[in-house]
């Protein structure tokens, strides 16, 4: 089963963290798409194919249980996306996690791309996303 626990991203939004798996594992962090959170990982976290991977997901800012700024700002800069998930790579000391991000979460991964490439992670793996970084979320589609 999974262990919460929670960081900050550097702007300042509080965000719920979900780990799994092996300690030592072979790293994969989850990203989840918009309207989502991160128990849409449910089975993966349920999943005895994974249990020797160290697992981390995450409720994305004003999702689940992280924080909800009322600031739009907050939601449609891309490089507070991108800084997201490096503090999570960061806060849960992963060295080279595969990423799978899933819907939006390929925008948030982009972004993340865009600004600090691909080095880092050891894998990426696009679920049905959306990979078009600087596309708010907040936008006129989803109105």
């Amino acid at each position: 089963m999974y262990r919460t626990t929670s960081l900050t991203a550097p702007d300042g939004v509080d965000l719920a963290l979900y780990e799994w798996g092996d300690p030592g594992g072979r790293e994969v962090v989850f990203i989840h798409g918009l309207a989502q959170c991160a128990l849409a990982w449910r089975r993966q976290m349920e999943s005895p194919a994974l249990a020797g991977f160290r697992c981390v997901a995450w409720d994305l800012r004003g999702h689940g249980a992280s924080g909800a700024p009322a600031d739009r700002a907050f939601y449609a800069e891309g490089h507070r996306w991108a800084e997201e998930l490096r503090a999570v790579i960061a806060g849960t000391g992963l060295r080279r996690p595969a990423v799978v991000a899933w819907s939006y979460g390929g925008t948030l991964l982009g972004e993340y791309l865009v600004r600090h490439g691909h080095a880092g992670l050891a894998a990426i793996n696009f679920v049905d996303a959306i990979t078009l970084p600087g596309t708010d979320p907040l936008g006129p589609v989803l109105r």
